[in-house]
């Protein structure tokens, strides 16, 4: 029985990395589930950020505009092709496709209802008609091994000495920028430390590092930095996910109006998150005022973050069911 498994996800600049950051986490998961290395085939675009995404893992790196899906699928010999993208995908397209193997959709709700599959990787998501079957769920929530492996804090909320803030792989709207200016004019009594996305380009990094001050800083991102967040500011996505599994104080932001829903789904969910809106539309008052009043609200509070280790193996299950 062929048991390939045909991975396909986007990265670049643009697009940014939370998509092939959830498709590693899901070739973890699938390896952890018994397949052996060579039934596991990653596909993604043919870039810096990909290559950096995937740095030591077997990958095929691809332009989707030189090669269809159906037809890497078919070079494989894959009998199922999981798809983490959230472009349209014509039904030609999903006929070719099927002509080699079933389809699986990742954080897709529209490509989900033409799949044989479907997995909204986060706790956030509400089904709206025709979406009751997909799975999501905390026990579906897509992190690395390496966030898995590490402690939760869970203690009570202090009052922090530097803010931590990340804002993605790539952050391609630009966040960075706007909070480094906000950064500077907070009347807030706390440093800040900004946690650079290693998709970042190295001249941008550069440009950003050199912006540091007394009370600004800046370092690339690693898991183990941002576990010593004493209180933290994330973009909306994988990253925000990792500190909640990692139990730190966080306050969400939307970096587009497509995440605005989702972001404010979070703090809904969670508890102990609080969203503050559309990053684009967000004031330095503004700002200051929310860091305030969710210290002023939590301070001594427990958050008792949920974990989410059990995610990667229940999708890889919930797809080999279907080999």
């Amino acid at each position: 029985m062929n048991r390939c498994i045909l991975l396909v996800a986007r990265a670049s600049p643009e697009l940014g990395m939370g998509q092939l950051s959830r498709t590693l986490s899901l070739r973890e998961g699938l390896l952890e589930s018994g397949l052996a290395e060579g039934e596991v085939v990653l596909v993604t675009d043919d870039n810096p950020v990909a290559h950096a995404g995937a740095a030591g893992i077997p990958a095929r790196f691809h332009p989707p505009s030189e090669v269809s899906i159906a037809d890497l699928a078919g070079s494989v010999h894959a009998s199922v092709v999981v798809i983490d993208d959230r472009r349209a995908y014509s039904p030609e397209e999903l006929q070719g496709i099927r002509t080699h193997a079933r389809i699986v959709a990742i954080d897709n709700a529209d490509l989900g209802k033409a799949a044989d599959l479907t997995i909204i990787p986060y706790c956030h998501f509400e089904p709206g008609p025709g979406e009751e079957a997909f799975l999501s769920g905390p026990e579906y929530t897509l992190i690395g091994r390496a966030a898995r492996a590490m402690p939760s804090r869970n203690s009570p909320v202090g009052r922090p000495k530097t803010l931590t803030i990340a804002t993605g792989g790539t952050d391609p709207d630009r966040v960075t920028e706007k909070l480094i200016g906000w950064a500077r004019s907070s009347r807030l009594p706390i440093g800040f430390r900004f946690l650079l996305g290693h998709g970042m380009t190295t001249d941008r990094a550069s440009a950003l590092t050199a912006q540091a001050s007394a009370n600004v800083a800046f370092a690339p991102f690693s898991l183990e930095r941002l576990a010593e967040a004493e209180l933290a500011i994330c973009v909306f996505g994988v990253t925000a996910y990792e500190a909640i599994h990692l139990g730190i104080p966080l306050l969400t932001m939307a970096h587009h109006p497509r995440n605005e829903d989702a972001a404010a789904r979070l703090e809904e969910v969670f508890p102990g998150v609080r969203d503050v809106g559309l990053a684009s539309t967000l004031t330095a008052k503004r700002l200051d005022a929310e860091i305030s009043g969710y210290l002023s609200s939590r301070l001594g509070k427990t958050l008792d973050f949920p974990r989410f280790d059990a995610g990667p193996t229940a999708c890889a299950r919930a797809i080999l069911k279907l080999v």
